[in-house]
């Protein structure tokens, strides 16, 4: 990911191999190796928590690539930053491209620093448009809905196991199966209820 500005192919190149490491590893663990204690919740944690430092090198290392006037050139944009050395001059900070650059990854390292007031924000406002989008159909329908979604336990969040809990799915089987037996009972009669 740090040197992937300069050459896109390391994508590519990194999908390839995390995509065999990931198929190896799990085989060689399920069949061949016993369990070791290597393997515990705090790897992924600590990559979840290191991710956000390796999005900022590779900004870092981006305008280093993107600055260099052989690969990308552009014009230049007059009172940038800079000082006389040769990665920090303005003839090279100072392009276009690289201002755009730099303006994206500065908003992307302050979502990043943000990330959990910003996560709180949208699911208020999330749950505030499903609110007006239940109590706009309930006056264009002219008519009351039963209540709206989420008193059922239904949640709205980029987290699947907060998303299912074992009551919310009890209770999904107990209803499809007294779904299922009224089904059965009409079909043996003949009819279907709508």
């Amino acid at each position: 990911m740090t040197y992937s500005s300069g050459m896109p192919i390391l994508y590519l190149i990194a999908t390839v191999s995390l995509f065999f490491m990931y198929w190896i590893d799990k085989i060689l663990i399920v069949r061949y190796f016993r369990m070791t204690s290597d393997y515990t919740k705090w790897i992924s944690r600590n990559v979840v928590r290191v991710l956000p430092y390796a999005v900022v090198c590779h900004c870092v290392f981006g305008m280093t690539m993107f600055s260099y006037p052989f690969i990308l050139k552009s014009k230049l944009v007059d009172g940038w930053f800079g000082n006389s050395t040769q990665y920090f001059n303005p003839k090279r900070l100072g392009q276009e491209h690289l201002v755009v650059f730099f303006i994206g990854s500065l908003f992307v390292i302050f979502v990043i620093i943000f990330e959990k007031p910003l996560t709180k924000i949208v699911q208020a406002l999330n749950k505030c448009t499903i609110l007006v989008t239940i109590r706009c159909c309930n006056v264009c329908r002219k008519h009351k809905m039963e209540e709206p979604e989420f008193k059922y336990g239904f949640l709205y969040s980029d987290d699947v196991y907060c998303e299912f809990d074992f009551q919310q799915l009890y209770n999904e089987y107990v209803k499809i199966k007294k779904e299922k037996q009224k089904y059965r009972l009409l079909k043996s009669k003949g009819r279907f209820s709508q």
